[in-house]
């Protein structure tokens, strides 16, 4: 007899109708009418997760100093070690976003020519959520 091995994927249970208006979380930016911006969906919640996890410096979070790969930081470096960045990425979401896999990651400066463009470094991340195998993606624009 053939052994079958089941994928436990489908619906976070958070995101089933009945439960489409409770909200799970805040987004980034803090911009809304009573200064947070609630998320209802997982899919939502994980996106604003790794843009915090990106954004925070080590150090800042209180009672988890760890946390954090302080992506702006590296904006203001003459020579971008890529590797690693990629690593601190990597590791980043393995350890504090576990519910993703990292598909994709493109960075690079532009405007470095002689225009008087404004210097930026872009970062775009891909990544599929585990549980619901679906795939989406994040771009910063840091200047």
């Amino acid at each position: 007899m053939a052994i079958i091995q089941r994928l436990n994927r489908g619906i976070h249970p958070l995101d089933m109708p009945e439960n489409e208006r409770v909200a799970i979380g805040v987004t980034l930016p803090f911009d809304g009418e009573a200064v947070f911006n609630s998320s209802y969906t997982t899919k939502a919640q994980i996106k604003s997760n790794l843009l915090n996890l990106l954004l925070t410096n080590p150090g800042e979070r209180f009672m988890n100093p760890r946390f954090g790969i302080g992506i702006r930081k590296f904006l203001f470096e003459q020579v971008i070690d890529r590797e690693q960045l990629t690593n601190k990425i990597q590791d980043g979401i393995v350890r504090y976003i576990p519910a993703i896999e990292l598909t994709n990651l493109v960075m690079g400066r532009q405007g470095m020519e002689t225009t008087p463009e404004i210097h930026t470094f872009k970062i775009h991340i891909a990544y599929k959520i585990k549980r619901e195998d679906s795939v989406d993606a994040i771009e910063l624009n840091l200047n």
